[in-house]
């Protein structure tokens, strides 16, 4: 389904009205002509025709350097996506990788697995709920 509206979006998809001012922020700086509900993320059409950025329900990712990254969502946690890509992530202050579901100021993190591609916390299936991304052994 294809939206021109941010804001309907994110509610279609579920994304936590605490997320919404950074990436209003992000989607103003970058520069969205359109946004498509993808399975489990947002998907945000770039008006100049760069890779679109994937707005998740605790990060946003597609950035094309960690410059852009920073320069459209502030000081925040960021990360390199993917290294074949080269492209970035950012953390949105709702996340579900800080204890609790992230939002409330707390830092400390599960004692859990991480997704080497989402770098979100995996539950106690051992499957990344992003990605699918399936944790083998013991970890």
């Amino acid at each position: 389904m294809q939206y021109d509206s941010l804001d309907l979006a994110l509610t279609a998809k579920r994304i936590p009205r605490e997320n919404w001012p950074l990436i209003r922020r992000i989607t103003e700086y970058i520069g969205v002509r359109g946004y498509q509900l993808a399975s489990n993320y947002v998907k945000a059409s770039r008006s100049n025709g760069c890779p679109d950025l994937h707005i998740y329900y605790g990060y946003t990712g597609g950035f094309m350097s960690e410059q852009e990254a920073i320069n459209a969502a502030g000081d925040v946690e960021r990360w390199q996506f993917d290294g074949r890509s080269g492209l970035w992530s950012i953390l949105h202050p709702e996340n579900k990788t800080r204890e609790g579901g992230g939002g409330n100021g707390r830092q400390t993190h599960r004692e859990s697995a991480v997704c080497p591609n989402c770098h979100l916390t995996v539950p106690s299936n051992n499957i990344c709920d992003t990605c699918g991304w399936e944790q083998s052994g013991q970890g």
